[in-house]
């Protein structure tokens, strides 16, 4: 396989940090990677059927669901019908 790939590029979009020498490491396991899956390129495509019949599958039946109130009965903090927590991601 001779397809050309930048891990560097790779890395700035994925937000990661290599040094040279784990670049060049990677460079070659990803190369390995790529040879090793090669084959499958030249297998033709094999259809995919759904093994769950479409019979077998229940009926969509609508029922009640709790109020919003109950829900929020216990909740320390809400945003309107929303439950209101801790920010996790800045």
């Amino acid at each position: 396989m001779n397809e050309e790939f930048d891990l560097e590029t790779i890395a700035i979009m994925s937000k990661l940090e290599f040094t040279d020498s784990e670049l060049l490491n990677l460079k070659k396991d990803f190369g390995k990677f790529l040879e090793f899956i090669a084959p499958i390129k030249d297998e033709p495509e094999v259809p995919h059927y759904n093994t769950v019949g479409i019979e077998s599958l229940r009926e969509d039946i609508v029922k009640p669901s709790l109020s919003i109130e109950y829900v929020h009965k216990n909740t320390p903090q809400r945003n309107g019908r929303f439950f209101a927590v801790p920010q996790a991601v800045e």
